[in-house]
């Protein structure tokens, strides 16, 4: 068994009105018959989130990992965004996330 890591970038759009923005997304460590996943986990690496068409103040924002689950040689998870701002407008914005995915592997023929 051996730890992998690998990035994923997340872009994700939506409007202060909605609950929410949530993205399924997958990390592939190789062919199934050569990979196979044990465990695995992810971590925000970094992101940046604002509003597209005007300055506006913080009311909060939240990023987010959740389900994180293996298939094989494959990691899916969700990324969650949302933001508000402090009025009750509603204000696009975008988010673009980078997703730190680390997995135990384990080489052979499956």
């Amino acid at each position: 068994m051996a730890l992998m890591f690998q990035s994923i970038f997340v872009s994700v759009a939506g409007n202060s009105g909605l609950d929410g923005e949530r993205q399924n997304n997958v990390a592939d460590f190789g062919s199934p018959q050569k990979v196979r996943v044990i465990t695995a986990d992810c971590a925000i690496k970094s992101f940046h989130i604002g509003f597209q068409e005007d300055d506006h103040n913080f009311f909060f924002q939240r990023i987010a990992v959740h389900n994180v689950r293996v298939e094989g040689s494959q990691v899916l998870f969700d990324v969650f965004a949302k933001i508000r701002d402090d009025s009750d407008d509603l204000n696009n914005y975008v988010a673009e996330i980078e997703v730190l995915v680390i997995a135990d592997v384990e080489h052979g023929h499956f």
